[in-house]
């Protein structure tokens, strides 16, 4: 990721409204770029720093010691990070290198992990989406996104404890929909081809949760990846190489159940499911 060190002297504008204990610094060089702030509650910190034209940051941060970091070198950009409701000790980072880009950020509850990360990458779109299950007293999610192609897009959502997901994207117009529940799920998304389509679900239901893998590289066409696990100590593989226009669906409940998908070449389909 390219750093950008930013100069006491660089233009500071934005709307800041600072709680007690918190702090808040906002840097911007360029034109036209807005920036918001609100912090309500205490021991919030928060920098924004801003390098080019056009781009709009909102930071929203309630209850007490959340941590948000927004760094933006580019063009047109859009990065929104809300810790809201009942949050405290969580960190968000949105890290942009790129034009038009879309990122949003948005934790509820406590100790949550998220950042979006674009490397030189245009009109791409990230979202996180991470809270706790009702009545649950400790959680930690974490999500990270990594875009360094054009158009792609991901959405992440977690909710329950302990869930982790991963989602790089290196080639152009990939969509990844990674949506976690219940405990100790783990997915690993990468996409490295062209026009891919990755759809996760799980569910977890006891405290070893579940595993899952997709690796996609479609050359020409674009593949499909849908994935449903629901149990426990479930683990899913599916590669997807070769020109593409491949599709792998794998649904698998209960506990203990494994399933590898290898696709190379164009036209291929493959349907998994087990139980117990």
């Amino acid at each position: 990721m390219k750093k950008v060190i930013f100069c006491a002297a660089a233009l500071m504008a934005g709307s800041v409204a600072l709680a007690q204990n918190s702090e808040s610094t906002v840097n911007q060089t360029g034109d036209a770029n807005g920036s918001t702030v609100v912090q309500s509650g205490d021991g919030h910190l928060n920098n924004t720093n801003v390098t080019g034209d056009e781009n709009m940051t909102y930071t929203t941060q309630l209850r007490y010691q959340n941590t948000a970091t927004t760094t933006i070198l580019g063009n047109g950009n859009t990065a929104t990070i809300d810790q809201l409701g009942g949050a405290h000790l969580n960190q968000a980072t949105i890290d942009i290198d790129g034009n038009d880009n879309t990122s949003t950020i948005t934790q509820d509850d406590n100790w949550h992990i998220a950042s979006n990360i674009v490397d030189g990458g245009d009109r791409n779109i990230a979202s996180i989406t991470q809270s706790e299950l009702l009545g649950s007293s400790t959680t930690k999610h974490e999500a990270y996104n990594t875009q360094t192609g054009n158009d792609n897009m991901v959405s992440v959502t977690q909710v329950g404890f302990t869930n982790l997901s991963v989602a790089i994207q290196n080639g152009d117009e990939n969509d990844a929909t990674i949506l976690q529940s219940g405990t100790s799920n783990t997915s690993d998304v990468e996409q490295n081809g062209f026009d891919d389509t990755a759809n996760v679900t799980q569910y977890g239901v006891g405290p070893d949760g579940n595993v899952s893998e997709i690796v996609q590289n479609s050359l020409i066409d674009g593949s499909t990846a849908t994935l449903d696990q629901d149990g426990e100590l479930l683990y899913s593989w599916i590669d997807q190489q070769g020109n593409g226009n491949n599709t792998a669906t794998v649904g698998q409940t209960g506990v203990g159940h494994d399933s590898f998908v290898n696709q190379n070449g164009s036209g291929n389909t493959s349907t998994v499911t087990q139980s117990n």
